[in-house]
């Protein structure tokens, strides 16, 4: 039984692992996904002012708005460039492949156990079948020797 929970644990503690290296994957992409967003809306505000600039006929404004414009949208891509290529480490694998073994080891535990218990289920039910042979048929044969050995027991 210590076998066995030491399996469980080793497989809990693998799923705890790969599952605080996901969230952990997820929370840096998110964090860089806000960072281009917010470069974005930063270049969109820098474009909205460019284009002010230019319908006031201020071209030297409006060409230095439209620059910071098109250097945010070019920071806004660089984070989200680096949260694609976020992917699982070997680590991770090294782990997914101890999580994996713990729960083949299991399936084998469990698969025994269910073994077991099947042959026992099915002794049960020979036995059950031999009491009630015993019951129907050879019993009525037995019946006057039973009533004998009551009688001798009886008597003492």
């Amino acid at each position: 039984m210590n076998e066995l929970l030491m399996k469980v644990k080793i497989l809990f503690r693998s799923e705890m692992m790969l599952l605080k290296s996901e969230s952990n994957r997820r929370v840096n992409t998110v964090l860089l996904s806000a960072i281009s967003i917010g470069a974005l809306l930063i270049g969109v505000v820098f474009f909205n002012i460019g284009l002010f600039f230019k319908f006031t006929e201020q071209e030297v404004y409006s060409s230095s708005a439209f620059w910071l414009a098109l250097l945010n949208l070019v920071i806004a891509a660089i984070p989200l460039l680096i949260a694609k290529q976020i992917k699982p480490g070997a680590q991770d694998q090294m782990i997914e492949d101890i999580r994996n073994m713990a729960m083949d080891e299991l399936t084998q535990d469990f698969n025994k156990v269910n073994q077991e218990v099947e042959e026992v289920g099915q002794s049960i039910k020979n036995v059950k079948s031999s009491i009630s042979n015993i019951g129907s048929g050879s019993l009525t044969g037995m019946g006057p020797l039973l009533g004998l050995a009551i009688d001798l027991l009886k008597k003492k």
